[in-house]
């Protein structure tokens, strides 16, 4: 196999193996990961925390020196771009409340996210407990 025809399973690969050994970090340290809770629907929700979530949230996103990007549109996509990979992994996102927003990549599983965001920086918390912060790009 060549590694330029394939590398697009570097990135999930590479993610799923972090998730994994935080996960047992986690384990090995006596924390309980939390369960991921039912999800509420728009309409307990309210339009108007989801509205103001994505006003929040809309915009690309830049982590540190990684050059790793996120971008959230008003529309509920999402955009994850990898400068290693030279590429961009599509998905979808919905915010669950006022703390946390769920992505679902199409190439691969769903996430749920905590989250803190102000005009310019935005943090994730991964289920694990990583903590990834971006700040807002122009």
């Amino acid at each position: 196999m060549s590694f330029k025809k394939n590398r697009w399973y570097v990135f999930p690969t590479f993610i799923a193996f972090c998730l994994f050994v935080l996960n047992d970090c986690a384990l090995m340290e006596g924390h309980k990961i939390p369960e991921v809770k039912e999800v509420k629907t728009e309409a307990e929700l309210g339009a108007s925390l989801d509205e103001g979530v994505k006003e929040a949230i809309s915009g690309k996103w830049k982590r540190g020196e990684s050059g790793d990007m996120i971008e959230f549109l008003r529309d509920g996509t999402v955009k994850f771009y990898s400068p290693i990979e030279n590429a961009v992994y599509p998905g979808t996102y919905r915010v669950d409340d006022d703390k946390h927003i769920t992505t679902q990549l199409e190439q691969g599983g769903s996430i749920t996210w905590g989250f803190v965001v102000s005009k310019s920086e935005l943090q994730l918390t991964a289920p694990s407990g990583l903590v990834l912060k971006y700040r807002k790009t122009p």
